[in-house]
């Protein structure tokens, strides 16, 4: 434990995302890292920067609008706990008088590095920020200052609950104009197997970190999505799984949009249950990163 954080047994809400870390090619020179002389090198090596870069955050945020205080890192440095604290101040009232004094709401996150895994689940309260994207914005931005210079990008996108693409196209068949598929370039195998070679290579040779794909209706009529089109069903399939994010357009908008409610969402506290502690009836009292683990590992084998 670090710092004086209490970790407690109360139960969280996490929104749950798959982050990826590519090489940025175009800036990448051999030998200018210890070590590290091909692309190969630099892709093998990847989850040990990362892992640096974590090791970092809380000082390099001392400072900043939202600070990332360590809270645990598992002794093989795969999995962290990290406490989000905001940096900002609230109007109250005290003795008749209008004052401004310090608030700091704070939030979880929890990241599993493993490389079979690679998710990031980060607490929802509405107190810490209105907007839903900001810790996870502060969390990007910070990280990938940290990996530039190891010639690293990270993207971030959100694990989807499955089949709910499949569920809006069954609901809008007949209404569906455009549906925009934005695609991570995949570093994990069990990704690259969903999107395919071709996608994958022509992605990563191109140094894209994403690649967009649209499909438009003619005229007046309206897609055609079938879930027994293997291509299209293996290209949701990766987007599902935290390898990019789709919208739709429906016939009388001109407005892009996702279904509600469609990222996914684990409900944990930040501790196991300890032993003799009181047992709650109505919750599993698995912490967030065992049930990252269990949950989100995309490799079976």
């Amino acid at each position: 434990m670090k710092n004086n954080i209490i970790m407690d047994n109360k139960n969280r809400n996490f929104l749950i995302y798959r982050y990826q870390v590519i090489p940025d090619m175009r800036s990448f020179i051999p030998d200018m890292l210890n070590g590290i002389k091909t692309v190969d090198d630099l892709r093998k090596n990847k989850t040990l920067f990362f892992r640096e870069a974590l090791n970092f955050l809380q000082q390099t945020t001392k400072l900043h609008k939202i600070r990332f205080i360590e809270g645990y890192k598992s002794s093989d440095s795969s999995q962290y706990l990290f406490r989000l604290q905001a940096q900002r101040t609230k109007r109250v009232e005290q003795n008749f008088e209008k004052k401004l004094v310090p608030h700091q709401p704070s939030i979880w996150m929890a990241i599993d590095t493993n490389e079979d895994i690679q998710v990031i689940a980060i607490e929802q309260q509405r107190d810490f920020s209105t907007l839903l994207n900001t810790p996870l914005n502060a969390l990007k931005k910070q990280l990938n200052k940290l990996l530039k210079d190891k010639y690293l990008i990270v993207k971030i996108n959100p694990i989807q609950k499955p089949s709910t693409f499949w569920r809006f196209v069954k609901e809008h068949e007949d209404d569906i104009k455009e549906v925009e598929f934005e695609v991570s370039a995949p570093n994990m195998p069990e990704l690259t197997s969903m999107i395919g070679l071709e996608m994958s290579t022509l992605l990563s040779t191109t140094n894209s970190s994403t690649g967009n794909i649209a499909m438009k209706a003619a005229n007046s009529t309206a897609l055609v999505l079938d879930e027994g089109n293997d291509k299209l069903k293996n290209l949701v399939s990766h987007v599902e799984a935290g390898g990019g994010d789709y919208k739709f357009r429906l016939k009388g908008s001109n407005k892009k949009s996702s279904p509600v409610g469609k990222q996914e969402e684990v409900a944990a506290p930040v501790r196991e249950k300890i032993m003799g502690e009181l047992e709650n009836l109505e919750t599993e009292r698995i912490s967030i990163l065992s049930k990252l683990r269990k949950l989100f590992r995309l490799s079976k084998s």
